[in-house]
């Protein structure tokens, strides 16, 4: 069961917006006047303190502002919560002689040639993180084909497989942010995690249960499948 609580609501606005940053930045009404096209220092201030919202050149004065203060115009217009853009990463060129597979993950920048890392006091060079990430894909892909074979022989012989559920387990929660019509709700979000054994319930076709261990199911999972290459052979 999830349930969501609103614990706070923040109205926002062009103007209180603009007034946090002109106060993070240190600038003054007729400095940002005169960034403007036909705006006056009074017009500013009345965008600051409420008295008015921006109507006329709302794009135009969004972006000029934007590049000023270093944030994109969506957020001045109160559209989204981050402050910059999501810029893609850059590419790298070629020529450089870099690739993405010395990416470094830990610190987001790429290897050098003779780059190594220490993790938990083992020192680790750039192609053996290379190896590490290898092996790491090719254990997940082996563990995801694993299962969509055994779920592909169970549902063959309609046989369904199910987690064991024992008791009700912690509660896991998050909070975030949400941006609707100018007025930002803090959420949190609580949502009760059921705690599962080690063993999982199998359902047959004739609608009887029996509880099996993982590694029990592998087994009839193998044999399973043995019996159905056979009976596809004949």
């Amino acid at each position: 069961m999830t349930e969501y609580k609103i614990i706070k609501e923040e109205p926002i606005s062009f103007g209180s917006r603009l007034d946090q940053l002109m106060r993070e930045k240190h600038v003054s009404n007729e400095h940002v006047a005169g960034l403007l096209p036909h705006c006056s220092k009074t017009t500013v201030n009345n965008w600051r303190t409420g008295k008015h919202d921006i109507r006329r050149y709302k794009d135009k004065y969004c972006k000029i502002l934007g590049d000023f203060f270093d944030v994109d115009p969506e957020y001045l217009k109160c559209t989204q919560l981050e402050r910059k853009k999501t810029r893609l990463k850059r590419r790298v060129k070629k020529s450089s002689g870099l690739h993405d597979k010395y990416f470094n993950p830990y610190d987001g920048k790429y290897w050098k040639k003779f780059d190594s890392i220490t993790i938990d006091g083992k020192k680790y060079s750039r192609f053996d993180q290379v190896a590490m990430k290898r092996a790491s894909q090719k254990k997940d892909k082996e563990m995801r084909d694993l299962n969509t074979e055994l779920h592909g022989v169970f549902d063959l012989m309609k046989i369904s497989v199910t987690p064991e559920i024992i008791g009700p387990g912690g509660t896991s929660s998050a909070q975030y942010e949400i941006l609707k019509d100018g007025v930002i709700y803090t959420v949190i979000q609580e949502e009760e995690q059921p705690q599962h054994s080690d063993r999982c319930i199998i359902t047959l076709p004739d609608g009887s249960e029996c509880i099996r261990t993982t590694e029990e199911i592998i087994k009839i999972y193998q044999s399973m499948k043995e019996h159905l290459i056979s009976s596809f052979k004949k």
